[in-house]
């Protein structure tokens, strides 16, 4: 059996890696930018490596979020789904999290953005009947 010293030291040990853990997420918050044009992707670009977090333009809310829990609690934010390289293709939820591949940002869903933000999310969302909707591949 444990003796009192024992436990104390062992949930000592666990307060300290779960403080390491956060610490490591909140460096890894904005790894990088998100490309406006995803046609002009190229090496270095935010997304393309599955350990990324990035952000997106400054006005996107969705930013503030660090994790992807987080950003699943928020209704108005979705995720941005990795696009590098992968052996199989990506498949997201109704709320773009990635299902079979990971989740590398947090963005505003294009039903909630104004006229001028969604025309600047062309690469995602469309804007057509005073309403911004996320496009249909």
């Amino acid at each position: 059996m444990m003796g009192l010293r024992s436990k104390h030291f062992v949930l000592l040990v666990l307060a300290l890696v779960i403080s390491e853990l956060s610490l490591l997420s909140c460096a890894q918050a904005c790894s990088g930018t998100y490309p406006e044009d995803l046609n002009s992707v190229h090496n270095d670009v935010c997304g393309d490596r599955p350990e990324d977090w990035c952000c997106t333009a400054s006005w996107d809310n969705c930013n503030k979020h660090n994790n992807i829990a987080e950003c699943k609690r928020d209704p108005k934010c979705v995720g941005l789904v990795y696009f590098g390289e992968s052996y199989a293709v990506c498949r997201a939820d109704e709320r773009d999290f990635g299902l079979n591949c990971p989740t590398v940002g947090c963005i505003t869903a294009c039903s909630f953005l104004s006229e001028q933000n969604c025309r600047s999310s062309s690469n995602r969302c469309r804007w057509g009947n005073s309403v911004c909707a996320r496009k249909t591949n």
